[in-house]
């Protein structure tokens, strides 16, 4: 069994459908942050010259995902709070490490490169939001928040699109690639 188990696992670089698993319906209150917000979208994400309305849906994503649990953070906000721990890569990318930091040890983040229906259903059950790495424009990596279910379709915030809170995933049809949640250490 195990050798089974091994050899048909999904590879690396492979999502699992955006829409799947237990059947639910739930939705977690977070609040909406786009990145082409005006108030920052000019903002340079952490010590790199890319202006958050391009390249911050990482940050707005772990904004609404922090202020869900009570840590009330709102783009820039975080965004200087990681560069100031240090908690970005030198081409703008999230040290989730930093989560710890900007959190005073309230929150830590996990990372899951092989998601599963099952491991996103269960944080939604217990009312934590998942950051979910997709595939925008079937090209190019993006983050956005599940906030909740409806049957089998995840709800999402995404900081990109001009849609409210709550869209389905559509947007993202080739899948769910890696995901992030909170913890409490």
């Amino acid at each position: 069994m195990l050798v089974w188990k091994h050899f048909y696992r999904r590879p690396l670089g492979i999502g699992i459908p955006i829409s799947g698993g237990t059947a639910m319906n739930t939705r977690i209150t977070a609040p909406l942050f786009k990145q082409w917000d005006p108030s920052w979208s000019e903002q340079t994400l952490g010590a790199t010259d890319s202006p958050m309305g391009s390249t911050g849906c990482t940050v707005c994503s772990l904004a609404m995902a922090l202020t869900s649990r009570g840590f009330q953070f709102d783009p820039p906000s975080l965004n200087g709070q990681l560069a100031t721990h240090q908690a970005f890569t030198p081409s703008g990318l999230v040290i989730w490490s930093g989560v710890s930091a900007v959190t005073n040890g309230g929150a830590k983040a996990h990372l899951d490169n092989r998601p599963t229906h099952g491991a996103i259903d269960s944080q939604l059950a217990a009312g934590n939001p998942v950051i979910a790495k997709v595939l925008y424009d079937n090209r190019i990596w993006h983050w956005v928040l599940i906030t909740g279910k409806s049957a089998t379709d995840y709800l999402i915030h995404d900081p990109l699109s001009s849609g409210p809170e709550y869209e389905l995933m559509t947007a993202y049809p080739s899948g769910i690639y890696a995901i992030r949640y909170l913890e409490k250490p």
